[in-house]
C-alpha cells in the first residue's frame, strides 16, 4: 500500500480529520483556484463545539450524525466509518478465550493497566503494531475493553462483545458518540470504578452487548458512498482538476 503525506492527499478517510481543517494549516488542500482538491469519505468531527464549513470539497460519507448536524450537511448523506468494513476483508480467527484492552496511545502507559498486567487472562494492544496483528487479535477475543475508537469500531465489525473503557477518566466522548449514532449501539462506558479484574463482572458486560443490527446495510452503504469503482474512475476525476 502506497502512502502520502496529507499535503499531497487528494482522498482523505475515517478518524477525526475533518477537525482539523479548521484552522489555516490544511486550507490549501480543500481549494486549488480552479477545482475541488480533496475527498472526504467516512470522516468525522472531534468537538462539539465546533462549527466547520468546508467549501470546495466533496463530502461523501461522514462517521455519524453528530458530525453530519454540526457541519450542516444534507440529511441524505450516508452514515458509518469505514472501519466496520474489516470483517469483509480480513476473515474471523478461531475464538479463543481472551480478554483485550485497548488504550488509546496516549492511555498507553496509564499506570492503571498495570493491574491487568499481572493476570493472564488479559492482553494489552499496543494500536502502534501492525494492523494485520492487531485486527486477528480483536476478532479472535471473547471480549474487548478500548479507549480507542476504531478499536470499538473493528471489535463491532467482528461482532465481538466491547465497552468504551475510560482509562484517564478525562475522555472526550463526542467521537465516540458520534459513531455509535450511525449504529444505534448502546452506549457503554466502563471506568476503574468497576473491578474489572472480577469474572462474573466482565461476564456480566459480555451479555450486555447485542451486535449492531443492520451493520450489512451499514456498511453496504459505506461501499456505495466511495467516490470512486475502477482506476478509470480516478483517471477521469483528476482531469477535471488540471
Amino acid at each position: 500500500m502506497k502512502t502520502v503525506s496529507l499535503d499531497n492527499a487528494e482522498l482523505l478517510g475515517v478518524g477525526s480529520l475533518l477537525t482539523f481543517f479548521k484552522g489555516w494549516r490544511f486550507k490549501h488542500l480543500l481549494y486549488d483556484g480552479k477545482n475541488n482538491t480533496c475527498i472526504f469519505w467516512g470522516s468525522g468531527m472531534l468537538n462539539p463545539d465546533e462549527n466547520i464549513k468546508i467549501p470546495n470539497s466533496q463530502i461523501m460519507s461522514v462517521r455519524g450524525k453528530l458530525s453530519q448536524e454540526l457541519m450542516g450537511l444534507d440529511s441524505e448523506i450516508t452514515l458509518g466509518d469505514p472501519g466496520l468494513l474489516l470483517s469483509s476483508v480480513i476473515p474471523k480467527e478461531t475464538t479463543k478465550w481472551r480478554i483485550l484492552i485497548i488504550p488509546h496511545f496516549q492511555d498507553y502507559n496509564n499506570k492503571k493497566l498495570e493491574k491487568f498486567k499481572r493476570d493472564n487472562c488479559f492482553e494489552i494492544i499496543d494500536v502502534r503494531n501492525k494492523p494485520e496483528d492487531i485486527i486477528k487479535k480483536i476478532s479472535s477475543a471473547t471480549l474487548v475493553l478500548s479507549s480507542s475508537l476504531h478499536g470499538l469500531i473493528i471489535t463491532d465489525s467482528y461482532n465481538v462483545p466491547n465497552m468504551l473503557y475510560n482509562i484517564s477518566g478525562e475522555t472526550k466522548f463526542f467521537k465516540y458518540y458520534d459513531y455509535y449514532s450511525a449504529t444505534n449501539r448502546q452506549k457503554i462506558v466502563v471506568d476503574d470504578s468497576f473491578n474489572l479484574l472480577d469474572e462474573s463482572t466482565l461476564h456480566n458486560f459480555a451479555k450486555l452487548y447485542y451486535p449492531i443490527e443492520n451493520l450489512e446495510q451499514i456498511t453496504l452503504n459505506i461501499v456505495r458512498s466511495f467516490p470512486f469503482t475502477t482506476l478509470q474512475d480516478v483517471v477521469e476525476w483528476r482531469k477535471t482538476k488540471r
